[in-house]
């Protein structure tokens, strides 16, 4: 319908109010030649869409006839020259009586455009299909300087769904409501309440577990009758259908399962299944067996979160065990991935998650902090991902190893009964020479040696995807630069460390739990002393151009660094004494600069370029206690803030 108006140009003209339009039998004319009698009218508090639909609407309007549609909200009651007849356009479900009229039967994406007296109604299955609704006004009832429709007008947009009838147990769908109790069964029942908008444009509504006068899909639902722990149920049971599963993972096929017997049957427009009586069993995944190495079974976490029902989970590293580059570290990193699948897999224990990484830093300021923040912590399951850092700080082979051997040990000592996993990621140079390097093989031959799970989920993204570093054109998709990820690239690592668990604690190995062995040392320095000293106000006595402050020195989650020895000025310099044979100092905000120093008559000078990592100072000294004069130089940086010594 485009141009009803100029079809009936030789009819006689009734001037109104200074408006002139032409009487036509069964038309309404709602704009032209720049003039109107129309309002367009929204709900008072209707959503983004409907509101943007309504100015688009008035926009079209002006651009081609020139007339000003004004838009206001159904609290107005419109009259226009007298005439006891509203003139309004109505957009979205206004109080008015036309709008529930002309809304009846839409599914999502369908609309209506439609006359009732003189109500020109736009009604729309969602809020979002209004956009249609007005783009089909634009294009079918706008044109050539007029906006003119019959006074019966009516035009309904059915979209084309996959399915036209969708019933099941003896039940239309859209008389069932969703139910779910907790966070995974939250997430299933929403993607379940898509699927059925997509697929048959059906509105289901979606609550935590309650009781309803409507027939519930319960997903997440405890059976009347036990089920295996490996097994998965689909089952309607008084009049409900259950989706159910002891696990995470089974609950997840059960749901995969319930959607392949509705959604993927090929040529059925009107679906119909009378009842559900389903049992499926899980199988072992085993895609990434060739990227994980198994030692000593994780029996001892199996008891703790099936029988005490209670787990601390520690994860010990640097900046992507952090999570930078995800859109949120505590939703969507590997670590906080990995602490929701056994939230996920064992809801009925008490799971508390301890976060011990500190970006950029690698074993050597990890065995320093074994100690203070993950002893302390008393974690019973410990994540281990430090040498990719160690590379970056150039750690050899030989200290690599020793730094996290002096790790392994002190928590076997104190913890004998922690299991301990060790992560290895990847980086763009990494992957492109095959995605080896020695610090990492360096840590694997310490966790050979005791018993200790490796896990190198570097090498299997770069397998699954082909990865050769940044030059390949999808490294973008995992990646945010070199060794970040995406909230996509942490999916995937944190994917290969469920299969491991999932074959640890679901289909564990036979193993009983127990105290992991201490074998002799690999390396010389595995046992030696370490001393951690954090820097206080007393320390200023031995200080020129310093200052104190009692703040954060770094945020770590747990148990926060507070305290720091500060200068930014030029002439500063500071003394310090300690017994051992080398000296690193824990810095921020220095990463650019020269340190000067003067012990046991000698001088040297070491350059700074890194962040957090251990600033090392020297090394190698006879055992015994030494004075260090300090002096620091800066570069571009232009501040110093020292946390505390570490002494070895």
């Amino acid at each position: 319908m485009k141009r009803l108006f100029a079809a009936a140009m030789a009819m006689p003209l009734i001037c109104f109010s200074g408006i002139s339009f032409m009487t036509l039998k069964r038309n309404i004319i709602i704009a032209d030649n720049g003039e109107t009698e129309y309002v367009i009218v929204r709900p008072e508090n209707c959503s983004i869409q409907v509101s943007s639909a309504a100015s688009k609407l008035a926009k079209a309007v002006k651009e081609t006839t020139g007339a000003e549609i004004k838009i206001v909200t159904d609290k107005k009651r419109v009259y226009s020259y007298g005439i006891e007849k509203p003139h309004e356009i109505l957009i979205g479900m206004t109080s008015r009586e036309a709008s529930a009229y002309a809304a009846d039967n839409l599914l999502y994406r369908d609309f209506s455009v439609s006359t009732c007296d003189n109500y020109l109604v736009i009604s729309a299955g969602s809020d979002e299909t209004y956009s249609d609704a007005v783009e089909y006004i634009e294009n079918n009832l706008i044109s050539d300087g007029s906006f003119v429709v019959s006074n019966d007008f009516k035009y309904i947009s059915r979209a084309d769904y996959d399915l036209l009838s969708l019933e099941l147990c003896g039940v239309g769908i859209s008389d069932y409501i969703v139910t779910y109790n907790g966070e995974q069964s939250k997430e299933l029942a929403e993607s379940f309440c898509n699927e059925v908008l997509e697929k048959t444009g059906r509105v289901l509504e979606c609550f935590p577990e309650k009781e309803s006068e409507k027939c519930r899909i319960i997903i997440g639902a405890e059976f009347p009758d036990e089920i295996g722990k490996y097994e998965y149920r689909i089952k309607n049971f008084d009049g409900s259908i259950l989706i159910s599963s002891p696990t995470s993972m089974g609950l997840s096929e059960a749901y995969n399962e319930f959607c392949r017997q509705i959604f993927e049957q090929e040529g059925i427009k009107n679906m119909k299944i009378d009842s559900f009586n389903y049992t499926g069993k899980l199988t072992a995944p085993d895609e990434y067996k060739e990227f994980i190495t198994e030692r000593d079974s994780l029996s001892n976490t199996l008891r703790k979160l099936t029988e005490d029902k209670k787990l601390n989970v520690a994860y010990f590293g640097g900046s992507v065990t952090v999570g930078y580059g995800a859109s949120n570290t505590e939703l969507y990193s590997w670590r906080a991935l990995t602490t929701k699948w056994l939230r996920d897999n064992f809801p009925d224990a008490e799971i508390t998650e301890i976060n011990a990484a500190i970006g950029a830093s690698g074993s050597h300021l990890g065995a320093f902090r074994t100690e203070r923040d993950i002893i302390s912590q008393k974690p019973d399951l410990l994540f281990v991902e430090f040498a990719v850092n160690d590379s970056y700080n150039g750690e050899s082979e030989q200290s690599a190893a020793e730094n996290y051997e002096s790790i392994v040990r002190r928590v076997r000592k104190a913890l004998p009964e922690c299991d301990i996993v060790n992560i290895y990621i990847t980086d763009s140079g990494k992957a492109s020479a095959g995605g080896d390097y020695i610090q990492a093989s360096a840590h694997d031959k310490v966790a050979s040696a005791y018993g200790i799970s490796s896990i190198n989920v570097g090498k299997a993204l770069n397998a699954k995807y082909s990865l050769k570093g940044s030059s390949s054109s999808n490294w973008s998709d995992f990646f945010t630069d070199s060794v970040h990820m995406t909230d996509k690239g942490y999916a995937e690592y944190a994917e290969v460390i469920a299969e491991f668990l999932s074959n640890e604690l679901i289909f564990f190995r036979s193993a009983s739990p127990a105290d992991h062995i201490l074998p002799l040392p690999l390396t010389s320095g595995a046992d030696k002393e370490l001393q951690f000293i954090l820097a206080d106000e007393n320390m200023l006595n031995s200080c020129k151009g310093y200052t104190f402050s009692d703040g954060v020195f770094n945020n770590l989650p747990i148990t926060p660094y507070k305290g720091y020895l500060m200068t930014s000025e030029k002439e500063n310099s500071l003394e310090f004494t300690f017994t051992g044979t080398e000296l690193s100092l824990f810095m921020s905000d220095f990463t650019s600069g020269i340190i000067r120093y003067t012990i046991d008559g000698k001088t040297g000078t070491v350059s700074r370029n890194s962040m957090n990592n251990p600033f090392p100072i020297v090394k190698n000294l006879e055992y015994g206690e030494h004075t260090i004069k300090i002096e620091t130089v800066f570069g571009s940086s232009t501040v110093s803030k020292i946390g505390g010594f570490l002494i070895r």
